[in-house]
């Protein structure tokens, strides 16, 4: 038998008797209480005006829902800005 076999079967071996080794959960057993959970605050959400931008076009997305949070000559085509003056 290779070293390799021997050391993969000495392994599960070893991995066996540590997991039979571990208790039974019963269910007499104490379980922590359960922590109620927190209700939304049911005020509404106060949302700022969106900030004045000197610039010909912006717009701001939600990533996650895709929501159009702000936006300024969204739809005009405009050349793309340069990243690299």
């Amino acid at each position: 038998m290779s070293k390799f076999a021997r050391s993969v079967i000495l392994a599960s071996l070893l991995s066996a008797t540590a997991q039979a080794n571990q208790p039974v959960p019963t269910p007499d057993s104490a379980l922590p209480s359960a922590q109620p959970v927190p209700t939304l605050n049911s005020a509404p959400m106060v949302v700022p005006a969106a900030p004045e931008i000197s610039a010909k076009a912006h717009i701001l997305i939600d990533y996650f829902s895709g929501q159009v949070l702000a936006e300024q000559n969204a739809d005009e085509r405009l050349p793309p800005a340069s990243l690299t003056r």
